[in-house]
């Protein structure tokens, strides 16, 4: 069964995640955080964020009330309020196409480096686009409630 790590883990600067066990696909995610005053509670892992992240990992749980859903390939996610990414990029690596948000600048950086440290890490993507890429998220900068933008309106 999983244990959560203790609360003072959230602030180091660094924090590994191992999904091998539930998807070995997934594997590990490298995540960088920054907490500090300046930048608020988004640039943190959250415990939160892991057990969503371990709920996508095991498809048996995800898809159980979707009776037309089966996997997370090709599905289109937008994740608002994305903070470090560990969510986004566990979804891309089952094969989602993500767009994460956030709504503070710092954080979208921080989020865009942690997308690009592990989007492509050991091989652990399980999803190829037709021409041979993994699916990455894409991070935007977005807040709630402002006008949507136009790379994430359904339909465009």
């Amino acid at each position: 069964m999983y244990t959560p790590p203790p609360l003072a883990e959230l602030y180091e600067p660094e924090r590994k995640y191992r999904f091998t066990e539930l998807d070995p696909r997934v594997g590990e995610v490298t995540i960088k955080q920054a907490f500090s005053d300046g930048i608020g509670v988004g640039a943190v892992a959250w415990n939160a964020g892991d057990a969503l992240a371990r709920y996508i990992c095991d498809d048996s749980l995800a898809f159980t009330s979707h009776e037309s859903l089966n996997s997370w390939e090709g599905l289109d996610v937008v994740e608002i309020g994305a903070g470090v990414g560990l969510v986004s990029i566990v979804a891309a690596r089952k094969g989602a196409k993500v767009i994460s948000t956030d709504g503070v600048q710092d954080v979208v950086m921080l989020l865009e480096e942690n997308i690009q440290q592990n989007s492509f890490v050991n091989g652990n993507c399980s999803s190829l686009e037709s021409d041979g890429n993994a699916f990455s998220p894409k991070a935007l900068f977005y807040k709630w409630g402002e006008e949507v933008p136009i790379e994430i309106q359904v339909g465009e």
